[in-house]
């Protein structure tokens, strides 16, 4: 048996083991109830006892007791997948030959690419294949080869992080020095040996379950004491090289030196050397509020953080003018700056300090500051125009009359630096709640719609865009807004537009603590899987085992302040995707946007676990489709088993059915099916329990005769809450557990 991988990675944040159907039988033959639930950071595991094997006719260690024993495994494939919407991933069984064989991804990699992918830890791999699908063979290579040739083994994690996040706009540009990934990592090592408030701590150099983290020496409750941020803050606000709107860049441009190296080292006559005033330093912060003034002199017991916003206060210290740089290196050079600038300076040198720093936006009331992570929550940090004050852990900064100030604030986000935005303004000022729903005409939610709220510039009349988000797979956006404002709204989607050019009115004169609701229907219906299923028969030659999960789904957008545009991939947990099995005719009809006829079909499913018995003497083609949605792709891992039947076991000139178990559509809602393959006639039960093992309905007691049945579910009638619960028929030929999910 051979075996085949295509894109090979796993990054499970949930895994639910279940045991073989013929493993629920206890020694008395009776079927034993789950037995303990056992759960920690990483996995969710239901125990259930396990059936020895040993001794068995025709048992074979390791091999699934699902499959009848006289089938032999011939072919596996093991596949790891971003399937886009309206796109697919195919597997051929062939007939003929026996073999299992891909015929339709949604991309590939080349060989150098995949070799980078093996050699990235393992819980940024996929998130690395995701941003090297969407580029060309030659910069999948391009990239592969910055990745592949580290012979630093500690930077290893940080390049193969930045590949991993930087929009592919900047990844593309073949202008682009890519060599700035690994000068910016080795710089970061560098710094650190210079900087005695922090060190970078590296984990498992060198293995798949390499990470990096920061740790630094503060001050708590009025103890000298140091800390680690999690891995996630360390990556993504202290290795990311992208400050906010600008490139990353070492070219002549910005003097032929990254911004790490430029802020450290360089410094004009007659202004402050940052490695100079940070050298001596060794407490990063206490997390008190401080307001200090400009102009105050450096010194050997000052807080990092304090030295930081004077050196930016110092290095720029006239009002903005000309030509209004994005770039840190060229603010620094040129001295002259308003928020903006000082926005991107102050980042730029707190990252460079290995500070986990993000920028914070509020660009309808022309202002915009800092924010630094401190013990899991961002406080505010800036450094005002002109030479003024540093301010941090003070949130009336963004000037709201909530606060104390003079402004009335509408849309205050942050961003992850590969565009991925949110609201923040619930730290700066009273706040209202927006929930944006879209459906089609039919009443199927519509993913990934691009929604965008406005509101009027301060202090003038004219609408401008605040906020935005995309719909998740329910058809829902959520927004956080601000008090004593109007907001305006626009739709898009392939669906359609609303209005259909600018805004349209949504709310007049908000109301701290009010929540808004707002849905739109567009013209044009969800695209959907015109399957007819249909049984799959009785045992022939083959049979084809899936078990596949689909951890997340993935949805794409864009910012709209930087330039290039930034585009990212963000994960949503417990995905779905539409899983089929199919024949040439309806392969064919299903890429025709044809009606077609199918087995096993299930939609948004999570998760599956299936034996598909072939029902006739041709190929087949096993299917998970990204065609229900029309903007979220699905990530798919899937192990795919061929088994051929070894000419025993034949009954009456033709062989038995194979005990089966499935939920449609899963998860389900209201109600749904429980699909059931009977191996022989009987009396037959169907238990639905929970996760601690209780039992909370049993839909089906009774006599059943052997082949496909089905029991109708209505979620409200069985008391069944959302959630995930383990479906168990017991049968006269054995018992299956299938998971079942519940969405309420």
């Amino acid at each position: 048996m051979k075996k085949e991988t295509l894109m090979i990675r796993t990054a499970l944040a949930l895994a639910i083991l279940f045991s073989s159907a013929a493993a629920d039988r206890g020694a008395t033959g009776v079927p034993p109830e789950p037995v303990r639930v056992v759960e920690d950071a990483t996995h969710l595991v239901t125990l259930f006892p396990t059936w020895e094997t040993e001794g068995e006719a025709g048992a074979e260690p390791g091999r699934s007791l699902e499959i009848p024993p006289y089938y032999d495994p011939v072919d596996s494939l093991t596949l790891d997948c971003l399937v886009p919407a309206g796109g697919e991933l195919v597997v051929k069984m062939d007939y003929s030959t026996g073999e299992l064989s891909v015929t339709e991804a949604p991309y590939t990699l080349t060989q150098d690419a995949q070799d980078a992918v093996d050699a990235a830890p393992d819980w940024m791999a996929d998130r690395l294949q995701w941003r090297l699908s969407q580029l060309t063979e030659s910069n999948q290579d391009r990239y592969a080869d910055l990745i592949n040739g580290i012979t630093q083994p500690e930077i290893l994690d940080e390049v193969a992080y930045q590949v991993a996040t930087l929009s592919w706009t900047i990844l593309a540009n073949p202008n682009w020095d890519e060599t700035v990934i690994v000068n910016g990592a080795e710089l970061m090592y560098e710094l650190d040996a210079d900087l005695q408030f922090v060190e970078i701590m590296d984990y498992n150099t060198g293995t798949p379950e390499a990470y990096s983290t920061t740790r630094y020496t503060v001050v708590l409750e009025g103890d000298t004491t140091t800390v680690e941020i999690p891995k996630e803050e360390y990556y993504d606000w202290v290795v990311m090289p992208k400050v906010s709107d600008e490139v990353p860049l070492q070219n002549d441009f910005v003097y032929d030196m990254f911004w790490r190296e430029y802020l450290y080292y360089e410094n004009d006559p007659g202004y402050p050397n940052l490695k100079e005033v940070l050298e001596p330093l060794t407490v990063v912060w206490d997390g008190q509020e401080y307001n200090w003034s400009g102009g105050r002199p450096f010194t050997d017991s000052m807080m990092v953080v304090d030295a930081i916003g004077n050196w930016c206060s110092e290095t720029v210290p006239d009002p903005a003018s000309g030509n209004r740089p994005i770039q840190p290196n060229v603010i620094a050079h040129e001295h002259n700056g308003n928020c903006g600038e000082l926005q991107d300076l102050l980042c730029a040198a707190g990252r460079t300090c290995l500070l986990p720093m993000a920028c914070t936006m509020d660009v309808l009331e022309d202002h915009v500051w800092c924010e630094i992570r401190w013990q899991g929550d961002w406080k505010p940090y800036q450094v005002e125009l002109g030479g003024n004050r540093t301010q941090i852990g003070n949130y009336g900064i963004a000037y709201d009359e909530d606060m104390g100030g003079s402004k009335e604030c509408s849309c205050i986000w942050d961003w992850r630096n590969d565009g991925w935005t949110w609201d923040v303004i619930g730290r700066y000022s009273d706040t209202c709640t927006l929930t944006v729903h879209v459906e089609d005409s039919v009443g199927t939610p519509v993913d990934n719609v691009q929604v965008t709220i406005a509101s009027e510039y301060w202090q003038q009349s004219a609408v401008g865009r605040g906020s935005w988000a995309w719909t998740d797979r329910e058809g829902n956006a959520e927004f956080v807004l601000g008090d004593n404002q109007s907001f305006y709204i626009n739709l898009y989607c392939d669906l359609g537009i609303y209005p259909g050019g600018g805004f349209a009115d949504l709310i007049e004169n908000s109301e701290a603590g009010e929540h808004y609701y707002f849905q739109w229907i567009p013209s044009d219906t969800m695209p959907s899987v015109e399957a007819t299923e249909v049984p799959m028969g009785t045992d022939r030659k083959y049979l084809i085992q899936v078990d596949y999960q689909v951890p997340c789904d993935v949805s794409t957008g864009r910012d709209y302040y930087a330039n290039p545009r930034s585009e990212f991939l963000e994960p949503l947990d417990e995905g779905g995707t539409t899983f089929f099995f199919t024949d040439q005719d309806g392969l064919e009809a299903y890429m025709d946007d044809q009606p077609f006829e199918a087995c096993e079909v299930a939609e948004y499913s999570s998760s599956g676990y299936t034996e598909f018995v072939i029902p006739h003497d041709r190929s087949y083609y096993t299917v998970f489709s990204g065609r229900n949605y029309q903007g979220l792709s699905s990530w798919v891992e899937a192990d795919i088993t061929l088994w051929e039947h070894d000419g025993t076991a034949v009954e009456g000139g033709r062989m038995d059915y194979v005990l089966g178990l499935s939920a449609t559509p899963n998860p389900m809602a209201a109600s749904g099916r429980l699909d059931l393959v009977v191996p022989s006639a009987g009396r037959c039960t169907l238990r639905i329990y929970d996760l601690t093992g209780r039992l909370v309905a049993q839909p089906l007691a009774g006599e059943l005769a052997r082949g496909p049945h089905s029991v109708t579910l209505d979620a409200e009638e069985l008391g069944l809450a959302g959630g995930v619960y383990l479906a168990r028929l017991s049968t006269p030929a054995g018992s299956k557990v299938s998971k079942l999910v519940v969405v309420r």
